[in-house]
This record gives structure tokens, C-alpha cells and sequence, in this order.
């Protein structure tokens, strides 16, 4: 799909889907905030959080880099914490990626 918009000048300008995806992403990459999760990774512990509040759809869950999936691996808990279903391995790396809110 293309997108027609009217320039300032008059023009038409296109942009296509991945143009305007792109754009999306780079703006939220560009507020976004990467961090370890707040958590003790001891194959015990499902509970794990943020050092700041997050928008809750922005939350992103990474394990040894690998993209987790929200209702599938984790629940939100609130807008600074989630819980896994499973508890991750020791030694695993629980990375997050928000935009605070």
C-alpha cells in the first residue's frame, strides 16, 4: 500500500509501508530505554521489573536475546513489572526495552 500526501509546496509525496514503519520505529527506538531487568535470575524467581515506569504496550522482553512474547512467555504486572510463566534458567540474561512513561 502507498500513502498519497499534499506537501506544503503542493507536490505529491509518497511514501510506502515500510517507509512509514521505518519511521515509527526509529522514532520510538530513538526514546526508548534498554536495560537488564530488576530481578534475581535463580530458576526461582518469575517476578522482574524496571528501575522506571513504562508505557505497558511498549514493553519488550528479551532472553539471551531472544524477543519474548507478551501472554505467551510473560504477563504485565503493572507499569514497572511482569512475571514469567516460567522462571528463567540461572545464568540467563533478561534484557527490557520500554519507552518510559
Amino acid at each position: 500500500m502507498t500513502i498519497r500526501q499534499e506537501s506544503s509546496a503542493g507536490r505529491s509525496l509518497f511514501r510506502s509501508d515500510d517507509d512509514i514503519i521505518k519511521r515509527i520505529r526509529d522514532d520510538i527506538s530513538s526514546q526508548a530505554i534498554e536495560e537488564d531487568a530488576v530481578g534475581a535470575v535463580n530458576g526461582d524467581n518469575l517476578r522482574f521489573r524496571s528501575s522506571t515506569e513504562y508505557n505497558t504496550d511498549t514493553l519488550r522482553v528479551y532472553i539471551d536475546g531472544i524477543l519474548l512474547v507478551l501472554g505467551v512467555d510473560y504477563v504485565l504486572i503493572d507499569s514497572s513489572s511482569f512475571m514469567f510463566y516460567t522462571a528463567p534458567s540461572i545464568g540467563q540474561k533478561i534484557t527490557i526495552k520500554y519507552t518510559p512513561s
